[in-house]
């Protein structure tokens, strides 16, 4: 476009056409959209580069963890850019990409008897005589064990690992179920009891009882409540405290 608008040797003095004008400002409007992407280019390769010195340290190191982290980062940039305008970047990308590989690898080959291990203690726990808390609790462990690896497992290793635990968790399933069972009546029981004291803490506000007030049928149901209460492992409330007080000062009625 540059060079067709310079080869329109345009009189001087003469206005310019507006379709001459128009392909100019084009012509400038497009420069500058270019540079900007240059721009930005520049800064990605810039940022990549970065992050492939990062990438090179956690491998040296032996930190997989940084390593995975800082390599999914540059795999993503990277898919962002054309390295063909980047050969540099493109060669230390690659010499990165390889030594990150046969870390992965190296630490796949040297953790694998280790996760064998914990899948053969997973299944040993299929026959144990734990209490159903006990079970739980060490599958709990081996999990947590098995995600300390500093490695990424394989996939059938990891396959047979979380059969065996869910084999394993068997035993627990209808314990744990029934302790649902009885924390949900509870708190239903629980409910009835503090619904219970508030109805019996507002009958001494009521007309009608304070015109004939029964002090005994109101300990009566009290007692009852707080012993369902006391059974229920309840926190005393505050209808519960006020409700004790004023009985305690009505001790004589």
């Amino acid at each position: 476009m540059k060079s067709a608008i310079e080869a329109i040797k345009w009189p001087q003095g003469l206005e310019e056409p507006f379709a001459l004008r128009s392909c100019r400002e084009a012509y400038k409007t497009l420069v500058g959209e270019l540079k900007e992407i240059d721009a930005r280019q520049n800064a990605q390769i810039e940022s990549i580069g970065k992050q492939i010195a990062r990438l090179k340290i956690a491998t040296s190191r032996g930190d997989l963890k940084m390593a995975r982290g800082v390599h999914k980062k540059i795999t993503t940039k990277i898919a962002r850019i054309d390295l063909e305008k980047s050969t540099r970047l493109a060669e230390q990308w690659d010499k990165a990409d390889k030594s990150f590989v046969e870390m992965v690898d190296w630490k796949e080959f040297a953790v694998r008897p280790k996760y064998i291990e914990l899948c053969e203690q997973m299944e040993a726990l299929a026959g144990s005589k734990n209490s159903p808390q006990q079970q739980a609790e060490q599958i709990k462990k081996l999990q947590q064990n098995w995600k300390k690896l500093d490695a990424l497992a394989p996939d059938e290793l990891w396959q047979r690992f979380q059969a065996a635990g869910e084999i394993a968790y068997q035993p627990c399933v209808a314990f744990y179920a029934e302790q649902d069972e009885v924390r949900a009546n509870n708190l239903a029981q629980r409910k009835l009891v503090v619904q219970k004291l508030k109805e019996l803490a507002a009958l001494p506000e009521q007309e009608q009882w304070q015109a004939n007030p029964d002090w005994k049928a109101l300990r009566t149901g009290y007692a009852y409540a707080v012993k369902n209460g006391e059974n229920l492992r309840m926190l005393i409330d505050k209808n519960h405290v006020g409700l004790a007080k004023l009985l305690a000062s009505k001790a004589a009625k």
